[in-house]
């Protein structure tokens, strides 16, 4: 998907490759790593300590 190029006209020249010249694309993954820090900042009511505990808590517990 090349929507961000087309939308903003950014293309890109590879070297070498002129004919290959296109819009633009992000690698976004989307994590969506706000929802996540707000997610957490309600269910712990905003007291970071204890989120910061269960997210390390959470990285080393047998999936």
């Amino acid at each position: 998907m090349h929507a961000l190029g087309e939308h903003l006209a950014v293309d890109e020249a590879r070297p070498g490759q002129e004919a290959h010249r296109g819009p633009v694309s992000t690698s976004c993954v989307g994590f969506g790593v706000e929802r996540w820090l707000h997610a957490l900042a309600d269910h712990f009511g905003g007291d970071w300590a204890p989120a910061q505990e269960a997210v390390e808590k959470a990285g080393t517990s047998p999936a």
